[in-house]
């Protein structure tokens, strides 16, 4: 069975609820039980929801039906307008004044694993410390810089979704230039481009500027037609309906509003 983003939120926002109001209200070491945990991430989604009133455009009733069942933080921020340093906030605790994270830039470094090691120590990041207390993780999309992981694979993960790549005959969009990125088949970007409207790389030479827009054929899209999100959300449906022997925690990702210049007709 195929989801949509909109028809997972609807799944999945009672159990969400339920699971917020349990943790907020109950303490777990009082009743002795660990309650399943669901992360739900989406980049670059803003206030642009209708019961925080963002944007007038913005119709969003199964996020405002699940924020009224829960808490809503309306005066957060985040840690660093930059996105890579931001996720490696959130997963650590730690500031980018500790961290020393405040760019991509220090993220991409090859070394950035013995990097990570002597900068958080022994202190785990969220993942981590749900799975030594006894939680089964799960991750599926790009939770930090590089995708799944940046850092810490095994220590923070029992298991790791498949990634949304380029393989077998889906070679065939490399052709349409920087779009679909430098690292041939096996490239995670998360982003399907129109056959003409590819990045600016073709035209300007500059490389990571995606700047085309346009409607979507299923044709243009690799992995049989199905967005990353489409990917992601049916893999999360698919664990929330098993049986485990201990709680999960499940951190999944939607990508759609950072490249809502692409959308299947």
């Amino acid at each position: 069975m195929e989801i949509s983003r909109r028809n997972f939120i609807q799944a999945t926002s009672a159990v969400g609820a339920m699971t917020a109001l349990h943790s907020i209200a109950t303490p777990i070491t009082t009743q002795g039980v660990k309650p399943n945990v669901l992360f739900l991430a989406v980049d670059d989604l803003n206030d642009w929801l209708g019961c925080l009133k963002g944007h007038p455009q913005a119709k969003t009733p199964n996020l405002d039906r699940l924020l009224r069942s829960s808490t809503n933080f309306i005066n957060a921020h985040c840690p660093v307008p930059v996105c890579g340093p931001s996720r490696n906030a959130i997963l650590t605790g730690m500031r980018p004044s500790t961290t020393g994270w405040y760019t991509n830039r220090e993220l991409g470094m090859k070394n950035l694993p013995e990097i990570a090691e002597q900068v958080l120590g022994d202190i785990p990041t969220l993942p981590q410390h749900f799975k030594n207390n006894g939680y089964h993780t799960m991750v599926v999309g790009k939770i930090t810089h590089h995708g799944l992981y940046d850092y810490r694979k095994d220590e923070q993960w029992s298991e790791l979704a498949p990634k949304w790549v380029l393989k077998g005959e889906d070679r065939k969009f490399l052709e349409r230039g920087q779009g679909y990125g430098d690292y041939g088949e096996n490239d995670h970007k998360y982003y399907p481009f129109p056959a003409e409207g590819s990045q600016t790389f073709p035209m300007f030479g500059k490389k990571g500027l995606s700047l085309c827009a346009g409607p979507l054929d299923r044709d243009d899209i690799a992995n049989g037609g199905i967005m990353p999100d489409e990917m992601f959300a049916q893999w999360a449906v698919d664990k929330l309906g098993q049986d485990y022997d201990k709680p999960f925690f499940l951190r999944m990702w939607f990508c759609s509003p950072s490249r809502a210049l692409h959308s299947t007709t």
